[in-house]
């Protein structure tokens, strides 16, 4: 499976295993997943309606669809 992939499955497991919304930089921490390939992935995910997101920016707050 290629990393991109990995990238996205790994975070729709993990934020469909929390109960709350986490920041990107949460998840990135938790996943040890660079920064900005966790942005990526989530901003894909979140475009085919896999991940839910609350805020904007800086400040947004990701979570299971």
């Amino acid at each position: 499976m290629p990393t991109q992939l990995r990238h996205r499955q790994a975070i729709v497991d993990y934020l469909g295993s929390i109960s709350d919304f986490a920041s990107a930089r949460d998840i990135a921490v938790v996943l040890k997943i660079p920064y900005k390939t966790t942005i990526d992935a989530l901003n894909a995910l979140h475009a085919m309606g896999r991940v839910a997101r609350v805020g904007r920016k800086f400040r947004a707050k990701w979570g299971a669809n």
